[in-house]
């Protein structure tokens, strides 16, 4: 019998059977809860941000996940660089009043 068709399967097949893989054995073994919730969080954002991966071109979907991880953390990192701006300028403005209340 011939049989036609895909042989190989499909980058979104094979990324979502990683993912899978990792979160039945990867996470199970995090004894942190704080990693485990942390690695819950890649899991959601790898499951919504499939078609970015399969974008990357890149051969193999751990490689693909772990470029998303770093867009990820580093999109984090810039939301809390500006927060952090903001309540600098919130402290300096205080302290700018306190020191006019003084004289």
């Amino acid at each position: 019998m011939v049989r036609l068709g895909r042989i190989t399967p499909s980058f979104r097949r094979l990324l979502i059977a990683e993912i899978e893989r990792l979160h039945k054995q990867y996470r199970r073994v995090l004894r942190d809860p704080k990693l485990q919730e942390a690695f819950d969080l890649l899991v959601r954002v790898w499951s919504r941000e499939g078609p970015a991966m399969i974008q990357s071109n890149l051969p193999l979907p751990l490689d693909a996940m772990n470029l998303l991880a770093n867009v990820h953390v580093r999109a984090e990192l810039e939301g809390l660089e500006e927060r952090l701006k903001v309540l600098q300028d919130q402290v300096s403005i205080a302290h700018s009043l306190k020191e006019m209340k003084k004289s």
